[in-house]
């Protein structure tokens, strides 16, 4: 036994060998010799060995669990679940016993009677906390954050020191946007454990989405001291994106950074079972820049496409599979955006299927799929098994709602995961991505020069690729004191994303300040405070004697902010990248006039297409000096925006429930499906 406790397995093993020859039944040096062979993985005499102890002592709880761990360790899960049951049977109370079974059934992927058994261990012994651990991480997998931080909030009163309690917690708390609180939980798991390098990970992402980036970069290179060799990780610290620039130069600056990067390495292996939980960059926020992204992302994509595994194009199906992929934490603008169509696509042509992530995707998209015959599939967040899983489906067309938004959704088209694969205005920009072929957009969300912009072959659909469903307008408006807005001002209203706040936007705001000294101009807060700080404090900077007529206001829910967009007298638009179908569509159901500038990319002409598709020539402009005579002219003239508003509302029903947009997407697909 001190030779065991020793680590010296060898002479453990002589040892017990030399008593079981005076003493070959004695149970309790058969089971230890049996634990010597289990941790030397010679696991037929480990079990061997251990059987021959309970044959000696066949009521001995600790035999039946360290046999059932023996045959856990073996991978074999039926013979260690008989084992655990046994010796929970042979004493109810053996919490440990229980708590075996579950970790087993939640391997199995039985989640609801892992939690039942790890239930049952805790009721055995209060102060089990690795029990309550993984309960919190059953919870967190299936989405029930609330259940989550119960179990760990009584694991960390049991045991303070337990750091993947606190990096969980911390986990659990982004999914509630609280991220101050979710960086004590990393500072507390790293305090306990400096070597923690997820804890690190995690505490570096939050600082990057807070907008933090010189926290973030501190934060990466104490990662990177941990793992020198971690080229991702060289990558990532060498691309972080500042959320709010300061100026085109400041843009200018860190594309070129950017490309200094890319030329420093020569590819970057990507790790399949880590990296969801690594820092890994898709340098998405390139999309906000106002600049031609094509040879970023094709020298980009070239970094990874030399390590990615190329699946063999595979025979077409009798009729043809078709899939729709959205990643975690997308669900929502996909629900707005792609339901009206996938509830439209004929089933008859096609079988239909929503890829979505593990462990909420399904449930968050089948209530609002009224298509009957449109199947989930649901993938891992390991690479390598979601990669599998839709290769096994055998799709013949695929569908990506967005490109380079995390890393799922960037690093599975580069593999031919189907005979078909495309893009759309989801992320409306391209991917460089070779294996990507086709970007579906509409005639007026590009020009002529845009082919020069994808690496996919360009689709120019007559119309805008959705069918759109009404947003339900409240039925009461609210008072603009509500919201803290004088009813005797003119409102204009950006309710963009904070992100798409460009520096050239800048010259807007000041230019309706100054030209209606009545103006207000209406910002809506980011998630993140530190990022509507960021702005504030640009916006302050470059407009010292107007800041005080901008005004930014709570986020609030979708009636309150309909309510308002009723109300406002002008929205506008935001430049290079402007508004999707959601603010668009939002604006134009309420009457509202949005000012748009007519970009040279495509995402920064929806509200243009729009328009055109609409016949209305009213709202968009060519330059910027237009856009501010143009919001002027119609926030100051209450004759001219209510008739307006007039001709928004009834022209806009062409934009609502278009189902030549579905036959247009389908001619599509059966173009590059045939057999």
């Amino acid at each position: 036994m001190s030779l065991y406790q020793q680590g010296d397995l060898k002479g453990a093993e002589i040892s017990f060998n030399q008593l079981l020859r005076d003493h070959p039944d004695y149970p309790d040096a058969l089971h230890m010799l049996g634990l010597v062979y289990a941790q030397q993985n010679q696991f037929d005499s480990a079990i061997s060995h251990i059987e021959r102890a309970i044959r000696g002592n066949p009521t001995n709880t600790i035999f039946q669990n360290n046999l059932g761990e023996t045959y856990k360790r073996k991978r074999d899960d039926k013979n260690a679940l008989v084992y655990f049951e046994k010796a929970t049977k042979t004493d109810p109370n053996f919490a440990q016993g229980y708590f075996n079974q579950a970790t087993i059934r939640k391997g199995l992927g039985e989640f609801s009677l892992a939690i039942s058994l790890y239930k049952e261990a805790v009721a055995r012994d209060p102060g089990y906390f690795q029990a309550y651990y993984n309960l919190g991480n059953l919870a967190q997998e299936m989405g029930n954050y609330k259940s989550a931080m119960t179990y760990y909030e009584k694991c960390l009163a049991i045991n303070d020191k337990h750091e993947l309690a606190h990096n969980n917690m911390g986990i659990t708390l982004q999914y509630w946007d609280r991220s101050e609180e979710a960086i004590e939980q990393y500072n507390r798991s790293i305090e306990i454990n400096p070597k923690f390098c997820e804890a690190h990970s995690n505490l570096a992402q939050q600082y990057e989405k807070q907008g933090d980036i010189e926290k973030a970069r501190e934060s990466y290179e104490h990662l990177i001291n941990l793992k020198p060799n971690d080229d991702l990780l060289r990558f990532k610290l060498n691309t972080l994106c500042p959320i709010i620039f300061e100026s085109n130069r400041a843009i200018d600056e860190y594309r070129n950074r950017i490309g200094s990067a890319i030329t420093r390495f020569k590819s970057l292996h990507v790790h399949p079972k880590e990296v969801n939980t690594s820092a890994f960059a898709t340098c998405s926020d390139l999309i906000y820049q106002g600049r031609n992204d094509l040879p970023l992302k094709q020298a980009m994509a070239s970094l990874y496409q030399k390590e990615m595994p190329e699946i063999p194009v595979r025979d077409p199906n009798p009729k043809p599979h078709i899939g729709f992929v959205v990643t975690n934490g997308h669900e929502g603008v996909f629900i707005k955006c792609m339901r009206g169509l996938i509830n439209h696509m004929p089933l008859d042509k096609y079988n239909i299927s929503i890829v979505c992530s593990l462990p909420n995707g399904k449930k968050i998209l089948e209530p609002v799929v009224d298509n009957p015959g449109v199947k989930f599939i649901s993938i891992n967040p390991r690479l390598d098994l979601a990669t599998q899983t839709i290769v096994d489906a055998k799709f013949d067309f695929l569908h990506y709602w967005e490109i380079g938004t995390d890393s799922a959704n960037y690093l599975l088209p580069f593999m031919r995961l189907a005979r078909v694969q495309c893009t759309s205005w989801g992320w409306p920009t391209t991917s460089g991505i070779p294996n990507v072929d086709y970007f579906i957009s509409s005639k007026h969300l590009e020009t002529e020069e845009s082919d020069g912009y994808y690496s996919e072959k360009l689709v120019r659909l007559n119309r805008l690729p959705v069918y759109y469903y009404k947003p339900p307008l409240p039925d009461a408006v609210k008072p603009l004191a509500d919201f803290g807005l004088p009813a005797d001002k003119h409102l204009y209203l950006c309710a963009q994303n904070l992100k798409k706040i460009h520096p050239d936007f800048d010259q807007l705001v000041s230019g309706i300040l100054q030209k209606d000294p009545h103006a207000i101009v209406i910002f809506i807060n980011d998630k993140q405070d530190n990022i509507t700080q960021l702005l504030r404090n640009r916006l302050e900077y470059v407009m010292p004697e107007l800041f005080a007529r901008i005004v930014f206001l709570e986020r609030m829910s979708e009636e309150n902010y309909l309510s308002l967009l009723k109300q406002v007298n002008v929205a506008l638009d935001t430049l290079h990248y402007g508004g999707g179908a959601n603010t668009c569509y939002d604006a134009f159901v309420c009457g509202t006039p949005m000012i748009t500038l007519k970009g040279k990319f495509h995402r920064s002409r929806f509200g243009y297409a729009a328009y055109k598709q609409m016949e209305l020539d009213d709202c968009f402009v060519a330059s910027l000096e237009k856009y501010v005579d143009k919001a002027v002219e119609i926030g100051t003239n209450s004759r001219l925006r209510k008739d307006l508003s007039a001709r928004i509302i009834k022209q806009s029903q062409v934009l609502f429930e278009d189902y030549t947009a579905v036959s247009e997407l389908t001619d599509f697909i059966d173009s590059v499906t045939k057999n």
